[in-house]
């Protein structure tokens, strides 16, 4: 019985990532995991505590196998990040503040785009950030921000238009188009 119980434990510990695997995943990507945060949040400090905090769950969420851990702690960031900024319930209103790399090693392009997504209104980043750059379906997104997948295509075709208003802007001679027509809302049936 003693050891079909250890052989129980030793296959579980082969299939589920520990404790270990998480901390691991976290020390090795602390860059792409803390940008995602700070994308996420706007602000280096909420960034580290959702960063800090998403470690947590992962260590002490539901057991989940070893080859999804990555995508696992991707997705505790973002969980958390919605659970600390209500995205769907702030104004809908443009970050004065907009935040940098906090200490990042950073190229003026690179420092420039986390401006731009972090200047977003908090609904647009969380679904450009999600849907943009992580690759979440409409579906995913409208999941996890608990709202409808139509709500997610509209934010995002919006986030979109004020990244390109924004480099417009930045870099006239690039664009010859007339952007300066105030942006209006989407309906997507």
């Amino acid at each position: 019985m003693f050891r079909n119980n250890t052989s129980r434990a030793l296959e579980r510990a082969s299939q589920y990532a520990m404790k270990s695997d998480f901390c691991a995943i976290f020390r090795q990507q602390t860059d792409r995991l803390y940008l995602l945060a700070l994308l996420l949040m706007a602000a280096p400090q909420k960034a580290e505590e959702c960063l800090v905090g998403s470690l947590g769950d992962c260590i002490e969420g539901n057991p989940v196998f070893k080859n999804w851990a990555r995508a696992w702690s991707v997705r505790a960031i973002m969980k958390r990040a919605i659970r600390m900024a209500a995205p769907l319930t702030q104004e809908r209103r443009e970050n004065t503040q907009p935040a940098t790399g906090s200490g990042m090693e950073l190229t003026p392009e690179a420092a420039a785009m986390i401006a731009a997504v972090t200047h977003l209104p908090a609904f647009e980043r969380f679904v450009f950030v999600m849907s943009v750059l992580e690759g979440y379906s409409d579906r995913d997104c409208a999941a996890l921000l608990n709202c409808p997948a139509s709500a997610v295509a509209a934010a995002r075709l919006q986030a979109l238009k004020r990244m390109e208003l924004r480099e417009a802007t930045q870099n006239p001679e690039v664009y010859e188009l007339p952007f300066s027509q105030e942006l209006t809302e989407v309906e997507v049936a």
